[in-house]
């Protein structure tokens, strides 16, 4: 039977998507000449060129898992026989083959690039169906409902530098700043790779900004403006700011690719030196390399007689450790990423409850999983939990939630006792206060009863709405249980659902969000086992039967 394909549909000609990394573009295409199913990749490659510039950060690894598809879906046998195989004869078998193969490959193999092309891949087909409904069959829409049985694989963080060796980076790097200065002030023009990464130590030092949005930074990026009764006009160039030394604060506007994220930093003299010496060191060392080119990074060196910005993929940083910095060797791999580490953990130490509030660097829970990698933080780790729960009480708006990872790190770092209170942070997992769905920092201050009562309605739900509550993995089969009880379409009565069960669904569903998915699933075979004691179930449930 012949498949009518769409007429608008080229089918030779490549795809090509240009995207930026590090200030510098990347062309990235698609060809579904050099394929046995020309149909299905064009198709493919039309959406992924229409989405690149939503998914800045994500365009190439959907590259890649159309690539990978392709080659793996025309090897099939009902494919093979069908040169004009297209998405609308995309089954279940295709995806599954496909993903079967991915997990194959990430057993061999332990990375997490098959787990990526797989929820990419499976993204993409999901927006296709949403943009052109029918287009997929209905099963597939089904199947891509459902996440993919490939797991998250993330490697163990590397931890930050100590004091001793942050003073030593810096030192080394003042040093060579120092030097290039007066180089410059002699008539040196273009400043060599080792003098960029020295500044570029101190910029990422001042202001804990990851490596990737520093290397984007450009001369526009910056806006200075002058401490006041120096007469300048507000037209003067930041060059001439710089020079005239009469900055009295700069404004940096980042970029994060990834996440599509742009936003403004402000820095006062006063309040932020090194951030104010920084930008100072990069403006005034390559002000002269600027006039050479039409470039505008911040990071320009001269290359083959031309001058242009550094190509940071052959930048060592050990070696540049290895060759300026004095005294005992870095320890660890030398990495540009755990400069901005070590910046975390320092705010994290000087004050923890305002970092957790603010939000700017990190959520609490990207924090505890994968920034904690230092022993100081985890030091401190009973200390930032505690004020994250200073935090919720204050706020009144729920039970502390704590994630298999903030577990694992209070195991490591404290252990004592597992009664929580605003003035003992000591936690012990194995605790004494369990209830039947949750665990309670006090049973007799219950918010249902009166003071010195013990909790009425521990076995009842509202533990996942309780600020006295403490959940951790184990009450999983009971959070599960909870949600489908008090999902909206279990009730009769729309009225009373809202008075009674809204905030236990609600609370419950969001609590599960933050578990790892293959948790919840092996907890929802166990829910029906949690004694519940609805009470008054009869009521907004309906009959029992």
């Amino acid at each position: 039977m012949t498949r009518r394909i769409r007429a608008d549909l080229d089918l030779s000609s490549a795809r090509s998507v240009v995207s930026s990394r590090y200030g510098r573009s990347w062309l990235t295409n698609i060809d579904p000449t050099r394929y046995a199913v020309p149909v299905l990749v064009s198709e493919l490659a039309d959406k992924w060129v229409e989405v690149s510039s939503e998914i800045p950060g994500s365009s190439g690894m959907t590259q890649q898992a159309i690539l990978r598809f392709s080659e793996h879906v025309q090897g099939q046998m009902d494919v093979a026989s069908q040169p004009d195989f297209q998405l609308h004869d995309l089954r279940v078998r295709h995806l599954d083959a496909w993903e079967m193969s991915l997990l194959e490959h990430q057993r061999l193999h332990p990375t997490d690039s098959p787990y990526r092309k797989a929820v990419q891949f499976f993204a993409l087909l999901r927006r296709i169906d949403d943009d052109d409904s029918g287009r997929l069959h209905a099963k597939v829409v089904d199947r891509l409902a459902r996440p993919t049985r490939l797991s998250h694989i993330r490697k163990a963080g590397r931890s930050d530098f100590s004091d001793g060796e942050l003073r030593r980076l810096r030192s080394a790097a003042h040093r060579l700043v120092f030097r290039a200065n007066v180089d410059t002030q002699e008539g040196a023009s273009v400043p060599t790779r080792d003098v960029l990464v020295a500044l570029f130590i101190l910029l990422a030092l001042a202001t804990g900004e990851p490596p990737e949005v520093l290397r984007q930074l450009t001369y526009d990026d910056i806006v200075a403006s002058a401490a006041p009764g120096h007469g300048v006009p507000r037209s003067a160039s930041l060059e001439r700011l710089v020079r005239s030394d009469i900055v009295d604060s700069v404004c940096i506007t980042y970029t994060k690719s990834r996440s599509g994220l742009k936003y403004d930093e402000v820095y006062n003299r006063k309040l932020h030196r090194a951030l104010h010496h920084a930008v100072r060191g990069v403006v005034m060392i390559t002000a002269a390399a600027r006039q050479q080119t039409n470039e505008r990074s911040l990071w320009l060196v001269e290359s083959k007689g031309e001058v242009n910005q550094v190509n940071w993929a052959n930048v060592s940083f050990r070696q540049w450790c290895d060759s300026y910095v004095h005294g005992e060797r870095i320890e660890g791999k030398a990495q540009f990423s755990r400069l901005r580490k070590s910046v975390v953990r320092r705010e994290l130490v000087v004050s923890p409850t305002r970092y957790l509030r603010d939000g700017r660097r990190h959520t609490s829970r990207t924090l505890l999983a994968h920034y904690t990698n230092s022993s100081t933080l985890r030091a401190h780790a009973g200390t930032l939990l505690v004020g994250t729960i200073e935090g919720l009480f204050a706020g009144a708006i729920g039970p502390t939630v704590i994630t298999p990872e903030a577990e694992e790190i209070l195991r490591d770092s404290v252990g004592a006792s597992h009664r929580l209170t605003p003035t003992d942070p000591r936690v012990d997992l194995s605790s004494a206060h369990k209830g039947g769905l949750a665990d309670c920092m006090d049973p007799l201050d219950s918010p249902h009863a009166p003071e010195g009562s013990v909790c009425p309605v521990a076995l009842a739900g509202q533990c996942f709405t309780c600020p006295n509550a403490v959940i951790t993995q184990e009450h999983l089969p009971a959070l599960v249980e909870m949600s489908r009880i008090s999902a909206p379409e279990s009730s009769t009565d729309a009225a009373l659902w809202r008075e009674v069960w809204e905030p236990t669904y609600r609370s419950t569903t969001s609590i599960l969000k933050l578990f790892p998915a293959n948790k919840v699933r092996e907890a929802s075979d166990r829910g029906q086992a949690v004694l519940v004691d609805l009470g008054i179930r009869n009521g907004p449930r309906g009959l029992d039967e």
